[in-house]
């Protein structure tokens, strides 16, 4: 049975004021007892990556024991803006499941069966990921890196469509990932989306 949404709040309250008292035994109890734990957050150092996921109850412990070792730091969240969104049955007990089976820290493009039955010719999972501001690559003095591409390598035959976007070399890179035939048109529609918009910035003198 569902646990009622104040519970949930109270929970969440609860594991917050423990993690800012910086206590290792007080934070144990809350959390999941299965080397299934998922703990999303940022490193103890930038030079970890700042955001990492920790799988395993001791590997999450270990996570929170170096980040209270690196310095204090304390959650501050605005309760006002709280808000509890549940889950459809059959969306929890898939995630359940596919966290269970090892599905999701294989990949984001390992998808059940129930995700594909879209129409003909609509995707049946739209992705959009935003790499932002790419740092530059240092190099050899006689070698310069003017632009990147990914390759990914799609688990499913399920019609995914995935765009990448990101600012590299000072250009806007826009990468169109797909099983549907002729992907270059869909690229040329947001090239001459973008120009346009840019073309009506241009005009009303908006940068």
């Amino acid at each position: 049975m569902p646990r009622p949404p104040y519970l949930l709040v109270a929970t969440t309250t609860a594991v917050i004021e423990a993690e800012n008292h910086h206590d290792l035994a007080e934070v144990r109890p809350m959390v999941w007892d299965s080397p299934s734990t998922l703990f999303v957050a940022k490193t103890a150092t930038a030079a970890e990556g700042n955001w990492a996921g920790f799988w395993g109850t001791d590997v999450v412990m270990q996570h929170f024991a170096d980040l209270y070792d690196a310095g204090s730091f304390g959650i501050d969240p605005d309760y006002d803006k709280e808000k509890v969104v549940g889950l459809t049955r059959d969306v929890a007990e898939t995630f359940r499941v596919d966290l269970s089976d090892g599905v999701i820290q294989q990949s984001l493009l390992h998808f059940s069966p129930q995700y594909v039955g879209n129409p003909p010719g609509l995707p049946d999972i739209v992705m959009l990921t935003d790499s932002g501001l790419v740092p530059p690559v240092r190099t050899p003095p006689d070698v310069e890196l003017t632009a990147t591409h990914d390759e990914l390598f799609f688990a499913v035959n399920a019609g995914i469509d995935m765009y990448l976007s990101k600012i590299f070399a000072g250009q806007l890179v826009i990468e169109y990932h797909t099983h549907a035939p002729a992907p270059e048109k869909s690229i040329e529609v947001i090239h001459s989306l973008l120009r346009t918009v840019a073309e009506q910035h241009a005009t009303t003198g908006v940068s």
